[in-house]
């Protein structure tokens, strides 16, 4: 005796129903401007190599070194928001770089 099953929610494994001229067209004009809008954005917003790129006028570039990073307890915690231990920091930072202004 041969039993069949059949799955519910139409996970049917038959041939799948054509689509409409009028929705693949729907398809597509949301699909092609939101494709063509991304690599706008990732050519538009790709980093730069340039020195100072992105940085606002009149503001000094550092760099530094993390030397001990040291974790203590919290002053007072407030319940279920912080962790038990904050952390702590130090840093060393460098002057920056000598550069020859022309002008």
């Amino acid at each position: 005796m041969r039993r069949s099953f059949v799955m519910g929610a139409n996970h049917a494994h038959g041939p799948a129903i054509p689509a409409s001229r009028r929705t693949v067209w729907l398809t597509l004009a949301v699909i092609i401007p939101l494709a063509l809008g991304t690599v706008i954005g990732l050519i538009a917003l790709w980093p730069s190599d340039k020195p100072g790129a992105g940085a606002a006028p009149g503001l000094e570039r550092l760099t530094g070194t993390i030397t001990s990073i040291t974790l203590k307890p919290c002053p007072e915690l407030p319940p279920k928001r912080a962790s038990p231990r904050a952390p702590s920091s130090r840093l060393r930072i460098r002057p920056p770089a000598a550069t020859p202004r022309s002008g």
